[in-house]
């Protein structure tokens, strides 16, 4: 709905984001184009549903989580940061463009966060197979070569 409004109007979100619990990330989300007056508010989806996630000025009823903040506000920097992470923070969070107060616009592909516990480093256990076979080949590089001819003749005893 409201699709072919502002054709030039777009939301651009990084796709996936990664995080470790109890610390805190920024979603970016920056908006171009000519767009109508309207409020961005972030959605979070999970598990099939979706709910608001956060909004500056939250409507009866509805509940925006305290942990997000906006990073600038500005016109185009729509990007959010979120402290305190959980592990049940993991799931896809769209930037969502209204027209006026309650017309849904546009919202962006959505960034997939994962939020990862704090004693797993994921990161590091990806990347030690490289490190050994580096460390394998330097080790082999490094290796004195015996060049043949070069060892002086044993004296044969008699």
């Amino acid at each position: 709905g409201g699709g072919g409004d502002y054709p030039k109007f777009r939301i651009t979100q990084p796709a996936q984001i990664s995080a470790t619990a109890g610390g805190s990330v920024i979603l970016t989300c920056t908006l171009s184009g000519d767009g109508p007056n309207g409020k961005v508010i972030w959605k979070k989806g999970s598990g099939g549903e979706e709910r608001l996630f956060y909004t500056r000025s939250p409507g009866r009823g509805e509940q925006s989580d305290s942990r997000a903040s906006f990073v600038k506000d500005s016109d185009r920097d729509k990007s959010i940061q979120i402290t305190d992470l959980a592990t049940e923070d993991s799931g896809t969070y769209y930037c969502v463009k209204f027209k006026g107060d309650d017309k849904e616009l546009r919202r962006g592909n959505g960034s997939r966060l994962s939020v990862a516990e704090k004693n797993k480093p994921q990161i590091l256990l990806s990347n030690l197979p490289k490190v050994r076979l580096h460390l394998h080949l330097l080790s082999y590089s490094w290796k004195p070569r015996r060049v043949r001819g070069t060892n002086p003749p044993r004296k044969e005893t008699l």
